[in-house]
């Protein structure tokens, strides 16, 4: 029983790296947003960074960017990557694929920032259902890699 008590699995969580779209548009679960340039660097630079390391496992969530984000480090440590949908961005509902224009006119986005914990966005997720859904992910990520790096 102390065995399980003393086992901890550090967790490097890592956002995916800079898209075309960022900053513009609210990308949230949107399919088909790919790294630029400069994600690519950015994702190739935390390769080098995270070398030596000694990492056991890479997931990732279901999104193209994220997963890209991971490749580099999967490719130089030889570790497949895992997709997690546990780990899946926020679903931003009917505001997914908004622009900031567009979402700087309804109310409720301007409150997110400040009272992120009573908005919803309409058709998607609570920020309380996304943190469940994280921890739960990471649990069951736990549970298969005690005292490992991930």
């Amino acid at each position: 029983m102390l065995e399980s008590l003393n086992a901890v699995t550090t967790f490097l969580l890592i956002r995916h790296g800079s898209n075309d779209y960022l900053g513009k548009i609210l990308a949230g679960q949107l399919e088909g947003i790919h790294l630029n340039a400069k994600g690519g660097e950015q994702a190739r630079e935390l390769a080098r960074t995270l070398a030596n390391l000694p990492i056991a496992a890479i997931y990732s969530s279901p999104r193209e960017r994220a997963r890209e984000t991971a490749f580099p480090l999967s490719q130089d440590l030889r570790i497949p990557i895992t997709v997690e949908d546990g780990l899946e961005e926020v679903d931003f509902g009917q505001w997914t694929g908004m622009t900031t224009t567009e979402l700087e006119k309804i109310p409720a986005w301007g409150n997110l920032d400040h009272l992120r914990s009573c908005i919803r966005p309409p058709d998607g997720e609570h920020i309380l259902e996304v943190q469940q859904r994280m921890v739960q992910a990471l649990e069951k990520l736990a549970a298969r890699h005690p005292s490992a790096m991930v």
